[in-house]
């Protein structure tokens, strides 16, 4: 088609890249004229596809190069390429917008951003609630009852923060669920509040201090093994907005070294609630090692949870690209503006943890518009002890 478009354009002895001149010399509007420079200098076809314009706009370039004494031969072979690619579009996809949606997903380094931002718009319009940041730090500290060298810790305990900033219900609703957690009353070992209070209570996951919930009350209740957090009363839109963070600690839950039949660990973000952006935080006490291969993907849980088998965990990557950065000083980022308690939060955390944030250093992946429902996780394979 670009072949045809190009022989067109020489029997009028038109430059296709000045699509300001190609639209004075042909009486056309500029955007029409843009769409086909875009459309020529693209380097790959699937990148090219999306710039064709639609039909109408074809016909009307089609009409004008007639009128402005165009080759009838080019003309025709031209009309005759955009046929063929309607044909195939319209045999193998069903119809432009269903090709685009399949591009996104093959365009190198695409990243599915257009279907992100779509799917986002349509679930939290179907589940009627949304968030301006879904975030999460882990914290990774060496348990040191049980590794006998400081310098080389075997186990560690697991420290988890999880908020939803600017959680925002979309239509009247008696209850705004958000939050479930599963934990067996056999774990071993158990998963206890991050900041217990005097008199212990269900309620201790939640990090009253930084939560905020205006107009509405917050209900933590436990039945059959979980714990299900939601928001009771309150109003639709931004007047609502809700700031809510919950944490857990997880003593001797981690093994640091390889054993038979363990031999890497994942760290799980779990998406549930469509989110404008998603930051995931991994700190590491600087004495852990084997950090080298590190690794980070995002995965659908479109049919179940986070599986365990390596060749399940391949078959559930998407394919957006996760970028880790990594930072020596874990204040230096520490601050995140969309949202603004996150800070003092994992400050809070490391100080009842009795841990000098000095001493650790920080493992970060964010992104806009995750996916609903998917998962991010952060990986790496155990060293030998």
């Amino acid at each position: 088609m670009r072949g045809a478009l190009e022989a067109v354009a020489e029997t009028l002895q038109l430059d296709l890249l000045r699509p300001q001149e190609v639209a004075r010399r042909l009486q056309l509007n500029k955007n029409l004229t843009w769409k086909f420079a875009r459309l020529m200098l693209a380097d790959d076809p699937l990148d090219a596809i999306p710039m064709l314009p639609g039909p109408e706009g074809v016909d009307i370039f089609l009409r004008a190069a007639t009128v402005a004494g165009g080759s009838s031969a080019s003309i025709e072979s031209l009309r005759d390429a955009i046929h063929q690619l309607h044909h195939v579009i319209a045999r193998h996809f069903g119809s432009r917008a269903e090709l685009e949606l399949l591009l996104d997903g093959l365009r190198t380094g695409g990243n599915l951003e257009s279907a992100r931002v779509t799917a986002f718009r349509g679930a939290a319009g179907v589940f009627g609630i949304q968030a301006a940041a879904r975030v999460t730090a882990q914290i990774i500290s060496p348990d040191r009852e049980t590794s006998p060298r400081a310098d080389a810790p075997t186990v560690a305990n697991v420290s988890i923060i999880a908020g939803l900033c600017g959680l925002r219900r979309l239509r009247p609703m008696a209850n705004l669920p958000f939050f479930r957690l599963s934990q067996s009353r056999s774990q071993n070992p158990p998963r206890v509040p991050l900041f217990p209070s005097e008199v212990p209570s269900v309620s201790d996951f939640l990090i009253g201090k930084h939560t905020s919930v205006p107009h509405g009350n917050i209900d933590c209740i436990e039945s059959d093994e979980r714990l299900r957090v939601q928001i009771r009363g309150g109003p639709v839109g931004r007047i609502g907005d809700a700031d809510v963070f919950f944490g857990t600690h997880t003593p001797k839950a981690m093994q640091l070294f390889a054993q038979p039949g363990d031999e890497q660990n994942d760290l799980v973000t779990s998406i549930s609630v469509p989110s404008e952006f998603v930051l995931t935080d991994v700190f590491f006490h600087r004495s852990i090692q084997g950090l080298e291969s590190l690794r980070a993907a995002v995965h659908s849980t479109l049919s179940g949870p986070f599986p365990s088998e390596p060749e399940d965990q391949l078959a559930t990557v998407l394919p957006i690209t996760c970028t880790i950065e990594r930072a020596s000083n874990c204040r230096s980022i520490l601050s995140v503006d969309r949202a603004p308690r996150y800070a003092t939060v994992v400050e809070d955390a490391f100080r009842v943890l009795g841990e000098d944030m000095a001493d650790y250093h920080l493992v970060r992946v964010a992104m806009d518009f995750p996916p609903v429902p998917s998962c991010i996780v952060v990986g790496w394979e155990l060293p030998r002890a």
